[in-house]
């Protein structure tokens, strides 16, 4: 009956089979690290002007290492 959830199994399966496509153009981002930062004794992020107002919800997503289109097009740090 296509209403009941499929076994655990079952759905591993189906997952797989999407995960079956050319990904040779697929972008990997990663969330940038924040460093410490002794004079404020706080976990810190350079926003380079882009933040007004601190908060915990605030990240930056950086393109993984390596990917040469991302570095050619956008530069690297």
């Amino acid at each position: 009956e296509a209403d009941e959830p499929l076994p655990a199994d079952d759905n591993m399966r189906e997952y797989r089979a999407v995960e079956q496509f050319d990904a040779s153009d697929l972008l990997v981002f990663q969330t940038k690290k924040p460093t410490w930062n002794e004079e404020l004794c706080a976990w810190t992020l350079n926003f380079n002007g882009r933040v007004k107002q601190a908060s915990k919800k605030n990240f930056l997503v950086v393109a993984e290492k390596g990917n040469a289109a991302m570095e050619q097009e956008f530069g690297d740090d």
